[in-house]
């Protein structure tokens, strides 16, 4: 039985496409070259589960964002989601996970929770300010 094809679906993270990432190639003999590796788009994944989604992206996708800052090392840190040309919203990195029986974790899986209305507000400072809770000093 043949696998139905079904056409690749592009997600950029940050505004970066996940097809887009390049890793620089390292020669284990002498040489001039110099080439990078893309991994096209139907090895990217995204799975929308209300409020989160989970990616499934290759490992060397997932380093080369963290290494070029695109995903921030700071989890409370939000990033900005685009799958298949929709802009899904602000999400925060919640894990990444290995899956199990695949040889050196060759996809990953990395979630994403959506934040809530109000985390974007208090994070664009339009939250109202708490009561102060003692006398004030002028």
């Amino acid at each position: 039985m043949k696998r139905k094809e079904s056409a690749a679906v592009r997600i950029a993270i940050n505004g970066t496409y996940l097809d887009e990432v390049q890793t620089r190639l390292e020669y284990t003999y002498p040489t001039r070259a110099l080439a990078y590796m893309r991994l096209p788009a139907h090895r990217h994944e995204a799975r929308v589960e209300g409020d989160a989604v989970t990616l499934r992206i290759p490992t060397l996708t997932v380093m080369q964002l963290c290494f070029d800052g695109v995903i921030p090392a700071d989890r409370s840190v939000p990033v900005s989601l685009l799958v298949e040309g929709r802009i899904e919203g602000e999400y925060l990195v919640e894990w990444l996970r290995r899956l199990d029986g695949l040889e050196h974790g060759e996809p990953v899986l990395l979630r994403l929770r959506r934040i809530t209305s109000s985390e974007a507000e208090r994070r664009r400072g339009l939250a109202p300010a708490a009561a102060p809770s003692g006398p004030e000093r002028e």
